[in-house]
């Protein structure tokens, strides 16, 4: 008997180390990924008294462009606010609504997701809970469901939290997040260090999507018609996206942009333009590799160029 019950201990013992390992790479990886940039960001356009160009969107925008090339390539100092798509596009317009002044310039290049499936409003619960917890102060969101989904999750995450300090004192120096996603990536205003960013995937990643959200394309053209009541110029430019997938869902793609295009947004260039070959990305099919990136950016630039409306703005105060 005393036999079975410490057998059963030790199981129990290695079942908690190993999803206390788990559970404690995840938090370090969100702990020190491109989520922890915010701050350093959102001090950038605050800072900023020009007139100015933020990128807004998921991860894909930090993948995708450097603010300094944009910079250089615009003539307008730009800013790059790329962070996670799981929280939602409403969510991260709410984060750079502050940051936006008269005469700004706001690029947001959303990803089909938000359009195509139930992903409007955000699936990273985990996401969510380290920004609301970790980088006080940040608002809530304004959803209901995104608010429950916080308050369900936050005791998880803060138990998380706490076996990734016991298990850090018992193992020091052990627990590293892939490279790719160190907070010492971040550099600049808010770009990925590109060294960081090469080389290609080995798992091919499926994007699924269904009908478009109609109800999503109205809330999301609220959102851009109460930016362009201030006197801000908004562009929505599409996401870049592997060939692979493109052929699968271009169909469902083209829907999507129809339909933001139907509801007036100042929806610029086609999905089919933004459309690299496979070799081209990272990880998934939003991130783009560093040679993926040269090739999307002068794109995306001759795009701007096109389209911002130019003149002389005086210097903000």
């Amino acid at each position: 008997m005393k036999r079975i019950l410490l057998n059963l201990i030790v199981f129990f013992m290695l079942l908690a180390a190993v999803l206390g390992l788990g559970l404690t790479v995840r938090d370090v990886v969100y702990e020190r990924s491109f989520l922890a940039s915010w701050p350093q960001k959102q001090k950038a356009a605050v800072s900023e008294l020009r007139r100015k160009v933020l990128f807004i969107g998921g991860s894909g925008v930090l993948f995708s462009c450097s603010a300094h090339s944009a910079t250089k390539a615009l003539g307008i100092p730009s800013i790059n606010l790329g962070l996670h798509a799981g929280v939602g596009i409403p969510y991260l317009m709410d984060l750079a609504d502050p940051l936006l002044r008269k005469n700004d310039i706001a690029v947001i290049i959303p990803e089909y997701d938000h359009f195509g499936t139930a992903n409007y409003f955000g699936v990273g619960s985990t996401e969510l809970a380290f920004m609301v917890i970790e980088l006080r102060p940040i608002p809530l969101p304004d959803d209901f469901h995104l608010r429950l989904k916080i308050a369900r999750f936050a005791p998880v995450y803060l138990a998380k939290r706490l076996v990734n300090r016991v298990l850090s004192l018992l193992f020091p120096g052990t627990l590293l997040p892939p490279p790719a996603y160190r907070k010492e990536a971040i550099v600049g205003l808010g770009d990925l260090d590109t060294s960081l960013a090469s080389g290609h995937r080995s798992v091919p990643v499926e994007l699924q999507l269904g009908e478009v959200d109609n109800d999503a394309v109205q809330d999301f053209a609220r959102h851009v018609r109460d930016l362009q009541k201030r006197s801000i110029q908004v562009i929505v430019a599409p996401p870049p996206l592997e060939q692979r997938n493109y052929r699968r869902v271009a169909q469902q793609a083209d829907a999507i942009w129809s339909a933001l295009k139907n509801a007036g947004l100042p929806v610029f260039g086609e999905t089919s333009e933004a459309v690299f070959a496979d070799s081209l990305f990272l990880d998934t099919h939003y991130h783009l590799n560093l040679k993926g990136r040269t090739r999307y950016e002068p794109w995306l630039f001759r795009l701007l160029n096109l389209n911002i409306v130019r003149g002389k703005f005086p210097e903000r105060k």
